[in-house]
């Protein structure tokens, strides 16, 4: 199960642990797998999210190969794919990669 940030704008850790198998060596110089992805539009007064042409949706998937010292897997080896990109409102363009 990934961590979810709830109730707060943005959430970064204090300690450097994996947030799914809680084992250490999980920030830089390490070898690690980012997911990024969009949110809902929030309509505070009516506790509701959806859809909004006010923002563009996207999904990526990204690799950083450990470097300097680090430790893991594919080191020295970054790359980054964009699943979705430009989903206006959660429909309409769709581009997938």
């Amino acid at each position: 199960m990934l961590p979810v940030v709830k109730g707060r704008k943005a959430f970064w850790p204090t300690k450097s642990l994996s947030p799914v198998c809680g084992r250490r060596k999980g920030w830089e110089p390490h070898s690690m797998a980012l997911l990024s992805a969009g949110a809902l539009f929030m309509n505070r007064r009516e506790r509701s999210g959806g859809p909004s042409n006010r923002m563009d949706g996207f999904l990526s998937l990204a690799w950083h190969g450990a470097h300097d010292g680090g430790k893991g897997r594919d080191k020295e080896i970054g790359c980054r794919v964009e699943i979705i990109r430009d989903v206006v409102g959660g429909v309409g363009r769709k581009h997938y990669l």
